[in-house]
């Protein structure tokens, strides 16, 4: 594993883990945040702008699948490039997604938890401790 493998573990791991625990322990605080995405576009581009850049970021310079955990960095790289190019290019789209997710809210938002949690207990584990 390389070196800018490992500063990107460090980085998202701990990012993940809490994300996913404070998904758990405020789930009624984030229900209402993806309420309010409906109503405030500026939240909305805000959100697809810092996930673009983060993206963009971690894709220009670690473009690399030469292991799990190397292509598992440049898969969430990816993943955020992407889902900031579409807050921004297409947000109605997204806005629908939004609606999708709310209807259905108590069981994507465990499943998003866990995965946030499983992934940063992974990338703290490799970014740290190997």
């Amino acid at each position: 594993m390389n070196e800018l493998t490992t500063v990107f573990a460090q980085y998202l791991g701990p990012i993940m883990l809490v994300i996913g625990v404070s998904l758990i322990a405020n789930k009624k605080f984030f229900v209402a945040m993806f309420k309010e995405m409906e109503k405030c576009k500026m939240l909305m581009l805000l959100s697809g702008i810092l996930a673009m850049v983060a993206g963009f970021a971690i894709v220009l310079n670690h473009c690399l699948f030469t292991s799990f955990t190397v292509g598992l960095i440049t898969v969430i790289g990816m993943a955020s490039l992407l889902k900031g190019l579409l807050l921004i290019l297409l947000p109605n789209t997204m806005l629908a997604i939004v609606k999708f997710y709310l209807k259905r809210i108590d069981k994507f938002l465990i499943w998003d938890a866990l995965g946030a949690i499983v992934l940063g207990g992974y990338l703290i584990y490799v970014g740290y401790l190997i």
